[in-house]
């Protein structure tokens, strides 16, 4: 597992690692942390952004 900042800079370095590794979609996860608990999560526009680069699923929590 790993991690890697959600930066408009990084994303082409992370598009080719995708596609070098031949990541899965199964395998890729872009996850989201909320720490307001009302049920509703904003999520930042630059997941968006991602997601035109790579395929990944996203995962939605609530931090405590």
């Amino acid at each position: 597992m790993g991690m890697v900042p959600l930066k408009e800079s990084l994303f082409d370095e992370l598009n080719d690692y995708v596609i070098r590794q031949q990541i899965q979609y199964d395998d890729c996860d872009i996850y989201v942390e909320s720490k307001i608990a009302n049920g509703d999560i904003a999520v930042p526009r630059v997941v968006n952004k991602l997601l035109k680069y790579i395929d990944c699923k996203l995962t939605f929590a609530f931090a405590k």
